[in-house]
């Protein structure tokens, strides 16, 4: 099975099991978690050398990686520091300072190892055997409709977010998620402004463009991005930059140099930084800041340990004992669709704690209905939803789909039939937020736009089959 990559990967295979039982042996001994945490930061970091150096530094593969360290799993490693960083991965501060019990930290960590390892040695056995067929072609039809309507909806896209900025900046960033956005009254010319411009933008990408006009289409969206950004959301900003690389370096072979991913990754966590701080600027919010740490290390600390509350989400599972809490999570994108028309509560209402099985509203009103019904919460995390289904056994059927998913979209290059791109393309978005994300956010967040996409897809197919029908005659 691993031909290919052998002696290394029976290396990986034996070096692990090992690292592994020398940190049970050691919590087992000293009753402390520093030797499990030691055994899996070792082992994550061989995991993320051998994918680099096998797949490179952009395949998708590595940037979840990169991800899940950054979301998830440096937590523990910079719990390694504590008098270094002041800091515990089982130590919460948000909301307010809380303490996770040590056994569920045990647990966690067991999880960790579970799902990279597992991950890991599926990723490389499917990717071995996957061999995609690589078609794509231009289509200039669709890129002569796609542009025209692409900045056609943009003016009302932007005019759209700039009503949302102006509510958000009065009422605060948790008013989107405890009120919403029902409440703006839109002008008429804005209506499916969002669906307009996703749709254009896909058919573009479907097109096939070169590689010049692809970053042009891309220059503008990610503008767009940044500007919708500003109200708070930093996931969608994050995940655009790695997707933009992986599709430059892989679907076009643009040559990355190392220094310019440094300088991504810099810019990653600028970024995160100065839109954490205008967030916070907003409304009446009581952790207003008074600007941005000049001093590098608290800079790159606070902004590593501000994204780990993710963590909370599978600590917080294993922990048991939900209230609010029906069915799994992993549900939660299908019956929402069905209960939020039933319900019909806002974020603010009790109902909707009640009822709607939000796994980031639900972890944190078992913590603070008040903060949970004024909009703040933890998210949600691909490792929390998978201990739900089966505990370890779910750890390892979802690392292994994960990581298959990840290889086929690695392998394809999204040098597949133009047909099936846009589709493909919400999903490969969507990999490097699984850490802290449902696993199937695809259907809680993108539905709308791809079935909408196809919707527009077929209608504009049909219109130049009869144009050219016509012309026939």
């Amino acid at each position: 099975m691993f031909r290919k990559y052998a002696p290394k990967m029976w290396f990986y295979i034996s070096l692990s099991p090992v690292l592994f039982f020398a940190g049970l042996l050691s919590y087992a001994v000293t009753s402390n978690l520093f030797g499990m945490l030691l055994g899996f930061s070792i082992f994550y970091i061989f995991t993320l050398i051998y994918s680099i150096k096998q797949t490179g530094f952009t395949s998708l593969y590595s940037i979840y990686l990169y991800t899940s360290a950054f979301f998830i799993y440096n937590s523990l490693f910079l719990s390694l520091f504590p008098n270094f960083t002041k800091k515990y991965f089982l130590k919460i501060t948000y909301p307010w300072p809380y303490q996770i019990e040590e056994w569920v930290g045990f647990i966690f960590i067991i999880c960790c190892f579970l799902m990279v390892f597992c991950g890991h040695l599926s990723y490389f056995s499917f990717r071995r055997k996957f061999n995609p067929i690589l078609v794509s072609y231009r289509k200039k039809n669709w890129e002569w409709i796609g542009i025209r309507f692409f900045f056609v909806s943009l003016i009302p896209v932007c005019y759209k977010i700039y009503l949302q900025l102006q509510f958000v900046r009065t009422n605060g960033y948790f008013s989107i998620y405890s009120e919403g956005f029902e409440s703006i009254k839109y002008p008429i010319w804005c209506s499916g402004a969002f669906l307009f411009f996703n749709a254009s933008f896909f058919l573009l990408l479907a097109s096939n463009p070169k590689r010049r006009k692809m970053l042009f289409y891309f220059f503008i969206y990610f503008i767009v991005t940044v500007f919708n950004s500003l109200k708070g959301g930093r996931g969608p900003l994050i995940a655009f930059i790695v997707v933009l690389i992986f599709l430059l370096r892989n679907k076009y072979d643009y040559s990355i140099k190392f220094k310019n991913l440094l300088f991504v990754l810099f810019l990653i966590v600028f970024l995160t930084s100065v839109l954490g701080s205008i967030r916070d600027s907003y409304g009446n919010s009581s952790h207003k800041t008074k600007g941005i740490s000049l001093d590098a290390k608290t800079l790159i600390i606070n902004t590593l340990w501000s994204q780990t509350s993710s963590r909370t989400v599978p600590l917080l599972i294993i922990r048991g004992n939900l209230k609010y809490h029906p069915y799994p999570f992993i549900f939660y994108p299908f019956t929402n669709r069905v209960l939020s028309h039933i319900y019909k509560a806002k974020g603010n209402e009790f109902e909707s704690l009640k009822n709607y099985n939000n796994p980031s509203q639900v972890l944190m009103g078992n913590i603070s209905v008040s903060s949970a019904l004024s909009g703040m919460g933890y998210g949600s995390a691909i490792i929390g939803e998978a201990y739900e289904c089966g505990r370890y056994f779910g750890v390892v059927v979802f690392s292994i789909l994960a990581s298959c998913l990840i290889a086929f979209l690695d392998k394809s290059k999204l040098k597949m039939k133009n047909f099936y791109i846009p589709f493909w393309y919400v999903v490969l978005t969507t990999v490097p937020g699984i850490p802290r994300k449902e696993i199937f956010q695809f259907v809680l967040y993108n539905l709308n736009d791809v079935v909408f996409f196809y919707i527009f897809f077929f209608i504009i197919n049909f219109l130049f089959f009869r144009i050219t029908l016509r012309n026939e005659k």
